[in-house]
């Protein structure tokens, strides 16, 4: 055989840009001409780069890129990682993804797929040319540009099993999952439960199978507003679907159609909305305006779009080639972009896409295509190999962490319940609605009665703040009036056993390290030993009688229990009378050798306010009474 022809250029190493192009200068970070690279270990790119040349300008998904420094030596691999973007789960009619007799059905216009071309008489195998299929190693590329680069070289995709491994010589890597000219289907499962299940029947991936569990929610729309359901006898299910057994009941399995249209169909129609109702229609996020090519969106300023910015803030961008004029009754397209203002105080801006994508199954049973940040349908992994490792996904997985912990952080109950446990465990169990709102207006805003502390949302130096000036935290009233107005708190056993050592003062002896024993038995408390994940008490609790007549809770009553008040009337007992120590049911650890015979020599510390000359020790016994209720319980048991 004829040896094999040496590849061309740039054509199956490393994607590699040219010195001279943007991408180069900013990846190397030369301070100067002429220089060496600095090698940047970070570098965000904040705007676009003008591309230089093929490899750079019709480049598929690009996983690393390789800087050679020409001036210093030296060569630096860089790993490429995306803005956080999510893609649409479920598909129509997909393509073959395969490695020989390995397959998936892929989304043809995501890059999941490497070019391998055939001669259109024989299908089964691949060309080893070294041609245009690929421009670097492992290039993936959508269904349509592996179908152009092919037609190119007067080719074909290859079809049905192709006998030729896929090598550097006649696809992009070797191993590497490819498109193939076959349409698939996916299926959706829909579970007794009413969450859904993505089916693939050509793969062999467990998630992708049926009764994988796999399953997650959506949001049913349509007519039905609900899930298909099989017939009461099992034998039958609605719509595009048959029945699929599995051990909680009868599934039903269907074939998904997918519709398009736009979310608004006028600029009118965003008028009296506010933004969250926009984002609830319009749900599809995309990227800023200024990161597609310049020139591609305009932004809108009509009167309509300017009524619609100054009742919503929203800004309306309109797609150039879409001939969109902005004009009130003028239609929309999909492609026209809205820029929504940050959710809450310091956050970011938010971009949607004027285009909603429904799921149908027939007969009524809609729901919205969900997102994915993480690879699903069509991309097929290999542990084993580097260049298709899971780990290449890792960021898509920290997007989706992050995503999450801002979803859940901005949430509209997250301000609420931090406010409710802070001014619970703080001031009172029972705060009123005028306490509540005025507090969590100080942590959605960081600021409070005109004091800026960061001006951000979840702000808790300005909650406290709050918390601590609000007139029912200082109202001498509601202190004395105690629980008779509802007002206060049980105090939690461990809290209340530091504000006798803090308030008592004391003291350390031999500079010993104060350990507590065995508190979770003698009190009901204990750092780090909680009996379940939310902790030792429930914030709802409501003891029984007058607090539960009233409607009010007492969170820490839930361990007033005899023993509980037992063991913390002991512990007090020893501390006041033999320092701290394990004797006559005190706190601390064992004493050692020295035994209880004599526990105040033998201590871990002492009360200092109870010794010998203190304040506590003279005076009149009103006067001792008054401080002491002063210390420990607000002035409230003053004589």
């Amino acid at each position: 055989d004829a040896p094999a022809p040496a590849p061309p250029a740039g054509r199956r190493g490393r994607f590699e840009p040219s010195p001279t192009s943007a991408l180069y200068k900013a990846l190397c970070a030369a301070p100067r001409a002429g220089a060496a690279c600095s090698w940047p270990p970070r570098v965000v790119l904040s705007s676009n780069l003008q591309c230089t040349g093929e490899q750079e300008c019709d480049a598929g998904r690009v996983v690393t890129v390789k800087i050679v420094d020409a001036v210093g030596g030296g060569t630096k691999y860089y790993t490429y990682k995306n803005v956080p973007c999510v893609r649409l789960a479920i598909i129509e009619e997909g393509r073959e993804v395969r490695r020989g007799g390995t397959r998936q059905c892929g989304d043809p216009r995501a890059p999941f797929g490497a070019t391998m071309c055939c001669a259109p008489k024989d299908l089964r195998r691949a060309v080893s040319s070294f041609g245009g299929e690929c421009l670097f190693a492992n290039e993936k590329v959508p269904y349509a540009v592996a179908e152009r680069r092919c037609a190119a070289q007067n080719l074909t995709l290859c079809g049905d099993r192709v006998y030729s491994a896929p090598t550097l010589t006649n696809s992009c890597a070797e191993r590497v999952y490819g498109w193939a000219a076959l349409p698939c289907q996916v299926h959706v499962q829909v579970y007794p439960s009413g969450r859904i299940g993505l089916v693939d029947p050509l793969t062999r991936d467990s998630l992708l199978q049926p009764n994988s569990n796999n399953f997650f929610r959506v949001r049913w729309g349509g007519t039905r507003r609900a899930a298909p359901t099989a017939s009461a006898d099992g034998t039958s299910c609605p719509g595009a679907c048959t029945v699929q057994p599995t051990i909680e009941g009868a599934s039903c399995m269907c074939n998904a159609t997918l519709t398009t249209a736009a979310a608004f169909a006028t600029v009118d129609a965003l008028l009296g909305l506010g933004t969250e109702e926009v984002a609830l229609r319009a749900p599809l996020g995309t990227v800023a305006p200024d990161v597609h090519d310049a020139g591609e969106y305009v932004e809108c300023d009509t009167w309509a779009c300017d009524d619609v910015r100054k009742a919503t803030g929203i800004s309306v961008w309109l797609h150039a080639a879409s001939g969109d004029d902005g004009e009130g009754a003028s239609p929309l397209s999909q492609q026209t972009l809205f820029a929504v203002p940050p959710r809450r105080a310091g956050g970011r801006p938010r971009y949607l896409l004027n285009r909603v994508e429904t799921v149908s199954l027939g007969d009524g049973y809609d729901f919205r295509n969900p997102p994915s940040f993480l690879p699903l349908l069509g991309v097929a992994v290999d542990g084993g190999r580097a260049w298709d490792s899971p780990s290449l996904w890792r960021h898509q997985a920290e997007y989706e962490t992050e995503a999450l912990l801002e979803h859940l952080g901005e949430h509209n109950t997250t301000a609420p319940f931090v406010v409710y446990r802070l001014l619970q465990n703080m001031v009172t169990s029972n705060p009123s609605p005028r306490y509540m709102r005025r507090v969590v207006r100080a942590f959605r805003n960081g600021a409070v009665d005109g004091h800026t502390f960061s001006g951000r949302y979840g702000d808790l130096g300005a909650a406290v703040y709050a918390i601590l000036t609000d007139r029912e935290a200082r109202s001498p009233t509601l202190v004395a009036a105690g629980a008779s107005s509802g007002f206060g708190m049980v105090l939690d056993p461990y809290v209340n056993m530091m504000r006798v050592l803090r308030s008592l003062d004391f003291v350390r002896r031999g500079g010993r390290e104060v350990t507590l024993y065995d508190l979770y038995a003698k009190i009901g408390v204990q750092v780090l030993k909680a009996p379940t994940v939310f902790g030792f008490y429930l914030p709802e609790h409501t003891p029984p009688g007058a607090l539960e007549a009233a409607g009010l809770v007492a969170p820490a009553a839930e361990i007033v229990t005899p023993p509980n008040v037992v063991g913390m009337l002991n512990g007090l007992h020893s501390l006041i009378d033999h320092g701290l120590s394990d004797c006559f049911g005190g706190f601390a650890t064992s004493i050692g050798n020295g035994g209880c015979g004599r526990p105040a020599a033998n201590a871990d510390g002492v009360l200092a306010a109870l010794a010998a000359n203190a304040s506590l020790t003279v005076g009149s016994g009103d006067d001792v009474v008054d401080e002491l209720a002063l210390l420990l319980t607000a002035d409230r048991a003053a004589v």
